[in-house]
């Protein structure tokens, strides 16, 4: 499985709505599915006599690559591809052959994950490979929380400041776990190697929306509230 470079993948999700006029004329005991049309909403919508931003109803997205454990598939993002969801869903990545990413994923204030299905003792194998997760020189993984501001009827400001989200690559991480599982069929790697660890030209960003935003600090200064990577 593989997105084109440049390729961009947006996931939403229309609502349905009723067609007031329509309704009006329907006769009593008629079908009223005509009276329904797709429809997709802002994804804030502004109420200004009340200053309240509303969010839409979004979709998570999740990927697989492979089907079991003797059927290997690549999943690869592809350069410059862009897939992103609505703030605060997730995307998942999963499969059990190479996975690539050079691309961009992004779900502010949401999650991303790359997992590789078989950990423990499910599907390990005494066979060497070379398959990895491989963030490439394009990758971007942001999940940095973002602000929407809006004016109400009085010229006042009002708006929205959102976390940032979590990055989990490989094996899913709990805080109160007393133990865990690795996985026994990946490693994490960069185009190139450096004395101080990974440092590819892959950007992960997982920062609180607050920067810029009005009532919160200058520009110049990072939000103390950050998001976990």
């Amino acid at each position: 499985m593989s997105s084109s470079p440049g390729a961009a993948l947006r996931v939403e999700m229309p609502v349905q709505r009723a067609d007031t006029t329509a309704a009006r004329s329907l006769p009593t005991g008629a079908d009223t599915a005509g009276v329904f049309q797709t429809w997709l909403p802002p994804e804030y919508t502004e109420n200004a006599a009340k200053g309240l931003l509303t969010q839409r109803q979004g979709a998570d997205l999740q990927l697989t690559a492979g089907w079991g454990y003797g059927s290997l598939a690549p999943l690869d993002v592809g350069r410059d591809a862009r897939v992103q969801v609505d703030a605060g869903r997730a995307i998942t990545l999963v499969g059990n052959g190479q996975l690539t990413v050079d691309g961009t994923l992004r779900a502010a204030g949401g999650r991303i994950e790359l997992q590789n299905f078989g950990y423990g003792s499910d599907g390990a194998s005494s066979k060497g490979h070379d398959r990895s997760i491989w963030l490439d020189d394009h990758a971007v993984l942001d999940v940095s929380g973002e602000a929407r501001i809006a004016t109400d009827l009085r010229g006042r400001r009002y708006g929205l400041v959102g976390d940032g989200g979590s990055i989990q690559i490989g094996g899913r991480y709990n805080a109160s776990a007393t133990s865990t599982v690795g996985a026994d069929n990946f490693s994490l790697a960069c185009p190139f190697t450096h004395p101080s660890g990974c440092k590819g030209k892959g950007l992960v960003a997982g920062r609180a929306g607050c920067d810029g935003a009005a009532g919160c600090p200058s520009p110049t200064v990072r939000a103390p509230r950050q998001g976990r990577a």
